[in-house]
This record gives C-alpha cells, structure tokens and sequence, in this order.
C-alpha cells in the first residue's frame, strides 16, 4: 500500500478511527448500496468535547467494492442530549470518504449516531459513543505488590465495560480481570521490575491522574548478548518481557521492530515500552533528519506507476490467450529480419487508454533487435550513430547479461530480434509539467491474440523532443541516458512474461517480486559494464536502483516489502530490490534469480522455496544487514555471514556519490520510554538504544496497540548488541 513520509512516534496518542463502508451502484432509486460501520469506532469521549477523531464514512459500489466519489452522506445524532454532528452533511472524495466530528453532551452516558446514503438498502449505520467523566484512581491494594499479583483500584467514574478499560502501570499494560464504576480487578505486569510505577486508567483518550504503587519482583535472567550478535524473538511470551541486563556507560542494542507477515493487508500496531529506574531525563527527539540526493533525473515515480499499471493488466490476462513462445512465422518464411528503410504499421497503447496506429520505419538492425522510428518523430533526434550506438548496447551486455540470468524471451513472430520502437506516442502518455516520465515499456498483450496485439516482442521507447512537440521537452542526449535501463528492466519482463505466460501457461509473477526480479536485471547490467572498466556506463544502470533504495532507508517502516496495491511506490521498489540484492547474495546468485523466474510458483512461497527457509528469518536477517554491514559502530566486529550483504557494500555505494547513508535508527535513552507505529507487512522500524550513563537493567514489552498482547503471528524483534 501506499505512504506518505511518516515519523516514528514516540510517545503516540493512538487515535480511534470510524470509517462507515457504504457499498453500492449509485444508479436508481435503489442504488445497491449499504452502509456499515469500516475499522475500529471510537468507544469513549470526555463529556462536553469533541471527539479527537474525525467519524470517517467510506463509500463504496455494493457490486465491486469501487470507492464512489461525490456521494452525500448525512449524518444525526439519535440518541443523548445535547450532542451536535458537523457537518450534517458531507460529501465523499475521489476515495469515497467523508467525515463529521461529533461534540459530545454535557452529560454522562451512551450517545447514539446514525449514518446514511440515499437508497441504502440495508439501513443507515449506527455506532455508539459514551461520554465519560475522567476516571479518578482513589486506592490501590496491596501496595507493594508482587509482579504478576492481582491488585484492586478503587476510585471513580470507571466505565460500564471491564475489558474497555487500559490499566498503565508506568508504560506496561496490565490485564483486567473485573470491574464496575468504582471497581477494578487488574493483574500487574510480570515484567516490572522492582521499582515504583505511576498507574493510570483510560478509557479510550479518557486518562485518568497517576497514582503510585511500588512493585517488588524476583530476579531474572537476562539477555545476554556479544556486541555484534544478534536475537530475533517471535513468541508472544519472549515478545512480553525481554531483560537487558546493566552495562557500561558505551553499552548500546540496534531494536528492530518488524512486522513479517506475509499478507500485504495485513498492518501491524505496536508498542514498544521500557521500564527501569525512575526516569531522569526524556527522551532523544525522535525526528532524525534525513538528506540524500543523487545528481540524476530520471523516469521517477510517473514512469514506475505505468510499469506497475501495466503488470496488473498483464496479470488479468488469460493464459488461454497466449501465442505459441517460438512462433510459427519462421516455418511459414516470415521470420526473417526486416531491413534499413522498410516499413510497418504497430498498434501502440496511448494516453487515453486506447491504441494508436503508428507507422514506423527500421532504422537500424543489430545482431538482437531491429530499431523503429516512428515516422511522426520530431527532428533533430536520434542520427544513425546513436542507433548504432543503442543496437551495440542492447546486444551486450543488456541482452546477454539478463538473457544469462533469467533465461530467454519468446519469439512468437519468428524473426529472432527484439523490436524497439520510438515513438512520440509514448512522449504524449506523460502530461506536461508531470513529475517523472514513462520511458519505456513492455506489454504481454503483444505476446497474446487479443485485440489490438502487435504478436511480437516489443519494447515502446519515447522519442527525443527537443522542442516539446509531444509533452515535456526531451534533449537527445537525456534519451539515450534514461532509456537503457529502463530497456533492461523491461526486457526482464518480457522474460519473465514468457517463462510464465507462454511456456507455463500460468499467470504472471505477483507486483512486488516482478518489480524486485526486473530492477535486478539493471543491477546485473551493470555489473557486465563494471568488469568491462565502463564505470561512468554502469553508474548509469546503478543509480536509479540507490535512488530508490535510499528513499526506502531513509524511512524503511513506512513501505511495505511485498506491497500489492497498484500502482506502488518508489519506496517499495526500493525495498524489494534491497531484499532481493541480499537474497540472491546468499542463496545462489543468478541461479537463484532463475529459479524464481522460471517457476508456477508466486510471492512469498516463491522465495522461502528458492531459499530454503521461512520468510520471518530472511526477513529479520535481512533487517539486520541493513544497518549492520559496514556499520562505523561495529568497526572490528566479525558479523555473521547472513548479517551481511555478500554483494555489495551499500555503505560504500551511498559514498561513491557523496551521500550518507540514509538508515538512521531512531535514538533512545536506556531509560523509561514508549515507541509506538504501525508497520505495514514487511516493513520494519530501528530504534537505537543508548545508555545515559552506567546502563541500568532495561526490561522491554513488544505488544500490540496500546500495550495490548498480540493476537496474531507476524510481530518480531530482533536485537543487536552494539557495543
């Protein structure tokens, strides 16, 4: 999915958010929609407020889930004076949310909503508020209590519903076992040390004032850790209670908090809370600054959202559709390649997501692919040389390179060569003034018998523009730098498409290990030129792939590695050529890359069976190489081999031009702290651990929003002793 830039928060008010889910075909008196209550209602307000949180309304056609724009939503308060809803009406965005806020009454008690949409056909949406005065803690008994003993509080304004209630003993939650609005029977945290706690009652933002209890506890076992080893902790009771035991006063532990699922809708709350001695001083300010540019533009996020756009329609192909891999046109004698000056007509997809039929002219034939030239094309473009030029760099190293890694394309129109084609109608795909550009790309329907396929292996470059004929103007000299490898990337696809579609007859790689496979092949191209002494050649195959990573660095908790929803994002794209960089550097290298394109299996099951092992491990090790290897901090320290990346120094790459490396753990004092977020699936945060002084022994409880225990598989965190 994707994200705005976000910060770690830490500490973070968890607000309660209400999205009402209409559904339906807005067409009719009817309409085919209904409403429901979408994500987690807020449950309690203070009496006489207005609620932190905006009442969110999503609405949605009933028949496909499609999010319905400019849709009026009322909204009514039906039960509980004194309340007011504003506005009484709103209107839906382009995603199909509307939102009111609520003001609570002046008095306590339940205050009811309703929401609706003209032709609902199951009623309108109604969720419920009580309104609360602040809880007041008067007692507390025993006092001291034993870690994991049951304690009583006593005192007022507690709500109607024990389990709504969130019980803090300092930043620890504890568990309620009873209650009434005087009452409530709560069992201490068993990870508390012996020291005294502030204890507080919420419900919901609703916070009551701190009262103290001393807590005694027996000593535990610590983990014990050699500076430069790690521990990755997954089960719900090592997750609940982890001990750092004292330490001198350079002691530091890496925290990385992960989130491993493998279902990309599958967001993980968390709080990451610490207790030990009293607290002596706050927090570090947990908002690093983050600086990394590059000196080169490129196709940016424009040109990646087509990418991805095109991949999802390849996905809803239907492999019944697919032309033989090796086509029968060579047998018929109409395979041979065309030449210099001859002419062809191609159906070419536009900007109106209709296709446009172009006649283009071969202006070059290579060993690998014949060179078009859309016959529209401004002048002053491409001369003979650069075609020349492009022909000798297609064939190698770009073609032998990835065709030796990932295995070779089809050839359904039998004449053994690659088309390229440049035209204008892809310069047009781009508005002006857009931020980025499409520079190229591949699509499936041409290896298929639908309509409008051209049934050969294509690749549609934009045209050089010097005057902007077309969209945005486009120097000569930019083209030939943008388009090569972007035409590796591409070419990866088409491979892929073939090693699937046409000769497995299964559909398409999911979104994010298609991306991973294709930004690969740039890699390896450059890689081809690296051995060849042609840095300045590489460095252009090179860069986009740390542009990428480095956007993904500089907040790696805020994309998702395996994210699913088109289009994506850079930072994703970031990700997973990160993650595959360290794949394919310990489990096989380029046999490992063709192994994952020449396979009916996707996604994650696609990896863990290349490799051999779980997705959680690869992911924590995988967590770990990125800060670790080459870390200043760890100077002198043998690291374990899966704690580093076997090819490639990405430390050393960010320096080569003159950037920092972007991945900068959030620093905290080995003092009393809350860090909470929310990771998307495969996505992780790292925080750095700093004693102040002497480091005194720090106790750590990994859970869920608001403190509570995870429900579900997926959390980790791993811990690196640093110093």
């Amino acid at each position: 999915m994707r994200r705005d830039r976000r910060e770690l928060r830490i500490p973070v008010a968890i607000a309660a958010v209400l999205a009402l889910t209409v559904c339906g075909d807005p067409s009719g008196p009817q309409g085919g929609r209904s409403i429901a209550i979408h994500g987690e209602a807020p449950r309690y307000g203070l009496v006489g407020t207005v609620l932190e949180t905006p009442l969110r309304v999503v609405v949605t056609r009933r028949s496909n889930g499609e999010p319905l724009g400019r849709v009026s939503v009322s909204w009514r308060v039906v039960q509980g004076s004194g309340a007011r809803i504003e506005p009484a009406t709103s209107q839906t965005d382009s995603a199909g949310i509307a939102s009111a806020y609520l003001r609570l009454g002046p008095e306590p008690g339940s205050y009811r909503v309703e929401a609706w949409v003209p032709g609902a056909v199951d009623g309108p949406a109604g969720f419920e508020v009580y309104a609360v005065h602040r809880p007041e803690i008067l007692a507390i008994t025993p006092d001291p209590v034993p870690a994991g003993d049951v304690v009583r509080i006593t005192g007022r304004n507690f709500g109607p519903v024990p389990e709504d209630h969130v019980v803090l003993f300092g930043n620890f939650r504890g568990t309620v076992l009873d209650g009434s609005s005087t009452e409530l029977e709560v069992v201490v945290p068993g990870c508390i040390p012996q020291r005294s706690v502030s204890v507080t009652v919420e419900l919901g933002p609703v916070r009551s004032l701190p009262a103290p209890l001393r807590v005694e506890a027996e000593p535990e076992s610590p983990l014990v850790l050699e500076r430069g080893r790690a521990a990755t902790l997954t089960s719900p009771g090592e997750l609940a209670c982890i001990r750092l035991p004292a330490g001198p006063a350079s002691a530091r532990y890496l925290l990385i908090a992960q989130n491993a699922h493998d279902d990309p809708d599958r967001d993980l709350p968390f709080q990451l809370a610490a207790l030990t001695g009293p607290l002596t001083a706050p927090p570090l300010d947990p908002t690093p600054t983050h600086s990394v540019a590059f000196a080169t533009g490129g196709p940016g996020e424009f040109g990646a959202l087509w990418d991805a756009e095109l991949r999802a329609r390849e996905r809803r192909l239907s492999p019944a559709a697919a032309l033989p891999a090796r086509g029968e046109l060579r047998a018929l004698g109409a395979g041979a390649a065309p030449k210099v000056g001859d002419r062809r007509q191609f159906r070419v997809i536009n900007k109106d997501d209709g296709f446009t039929r172009v006649t283009a002219e071969v202006m070059h034939v290579s060993g690998r692919a014949v060179f078009y030239q859309d016959v529209r094309a401004p002048a002053g473009g491409f001369t003979a040389t650069d075609f020349a030029a492009l022909g000798r760099l297609f064939d190698d190293p770009i073609y032998e390179a990835v065709v030796s890694t990932f295995g070779e394309p089809s050839d359904v129109d039998g004449d053994g060569r690659i088309t390229i084609l440049f035209t204008p109608v892809v310069n047009e795909m781009t508005p002006r003034g857009s931020n980025g550009f499409i520079a190229g790309f591949f699509y499936g329907l041409d290896l298929t018998t639908e309509p409008n396929s051209n049934r050969a292996e294509i690749f549609y470059s934009l045209v050089p523009d010097p005057n902007g004929d077309f969209g945005d103007r486009r120097a000569t000299s930019d083209v030939l730098r943008v388009v090569p490898p972007v035409l590796a990337h591409e070419f990866q696809h088409m491979i892929h498409f073939n090693q699937r579609f046409l000769l497995r007859r299964v559909g398409t790689e999911v979104q994010w290990l298609s991306e991973a496979l294709a930004h690969s092949a740039e890699d390896i191209v450059a890689a081809a030129l690296r051995e060849r002494g042609q840095e300045s050649d590489a460095d252009v195959f090179s860069i986009p792939n740390l542009q990428r990573a480095s956007r993904f660095l500089a907040d790696p908790g805020g994309a998702s590695l395996i994210g699913d929803d088109p289009p994506g994002s850079l930072e994703e794209r970031g990700a997973q050529w990160l993650f595959l960089k360290y794949v394919s550097g310990h489990y096989g290298g380029a046999d490992l890359l063709r192994t994952l394109t020449q396979t009916t299996r996707s996604g994650v099951d696609n990896v863990t069976a290349a490799t051999g092992r779980s997705w959680s491990s690869l992911l924590a090790d995988w967590s770990v190489a990125l800060w670790a290897h080459s870390a200043p901090e760890l100077q002198g320290v043998t690291l374990e081999p899966r704690f580093t990346y076997a090819n490639v120094d990405l430390r050393q790459e960010f320096q080569r031009f003159g950037a920092s490396y972007p991945l900068e753990p959030v620093p905290l004092l080995m003092q009393d702290f809350v860090a909470s977020d929310t990771l998307p699936a495969a996505s992780m945060d790292y925080l750095l651990l700093v004693a102040p002084g002497s480091a005194p022994p720090l106790n750590l409880n990994f859970a869920g929003k608001r403190g509570a225990p995870f429900s579900e598989p997926g959390p980790q965190l791993t811990i690196l002793r640093v110093r």
